[in-house]
């Protein structure tokens, strides 16, 4: 009987540490799809930056990398925050040299705090919240590293997103106002 149980104690720590083991694997797998998807966001934001630079921005362009829900798309403020909100983009891609290239060195899921993001009022939309690292070079092959966040909504990645917010809780009358997700303090 006592040997009974010890095989089966033997089978179920087994068990226990390859069950451990898959988990690790599958926490690397999942990090390094999500580190793919933030180069792929990546490399077609840079596509957009050289297309900024010949033209005007252009507003369909840009919400394949800002999320606008689409109920809110065709308002004027939302229209005129996402084209200012590129700007961000175009300053990190440009300055203080045009990047020839880029990478994503990491990319860490967000909870709290970020700075100089607020992560607060989070909308419904957005499921997970990450930073990720960028290394850029330079023509001259200077290296440059810098953070910028990246969201998720129905499982792709955005920068951030534009949206209107309709405040309920404080007055009878229901007000709006168009808000940034992540908020950028210094915008």
């Amino acid at each position: 009987m006592f040997s009974m149980r010890k095989n089966l104690l033997i089978a179920v720590m087994a068990f226990l540490i390859v069950l451990a083991g898959c988990t690790g694997v599958v926490g690397i797998i999942v990090e390094e799809g999500i580190k793919q998807k933030a180069q792929e966001l990546l490399d077609q934001t840079m596509d957009i930056v050289d297309e900024l630079e010949t033209s005007p921005a252009s507003y369909d362009l840009l919400r394949e990398i800002i999320y606008v829900p689409e109920s809110d798309a065709s308002d004027s403020e939302v229209v005129d925050m996402v084209l200012s909100s590129s700007e961000i983009l175009v300053y990190d891609l440009t300055t203080p040299s045009t990047l020839t290239s880029c990478s994503v060195i990491s990319v860490e899921e967000l909870s709290s705090r970020a700075i100089p993001w607020s992560l607060a009022n989070k909308p419904e939309f957005v499921e997970n919240v990450y930073a990720i690292t960028i290394e850029g070079t330079t023509e001259d092959g200077t290296k440059t590293f810098f953070s910028i966040p990246m969201i998720e909504v129905s499982g792709k990645e955005y920068f951030w997103s534009v949206y209107i917010y309709t405040s309920k809780d404080i007055v009878i009358t229901p007000s709006t106002e168009v808000r940034m997700y992540p908020q950028f303090l210094f915008y």
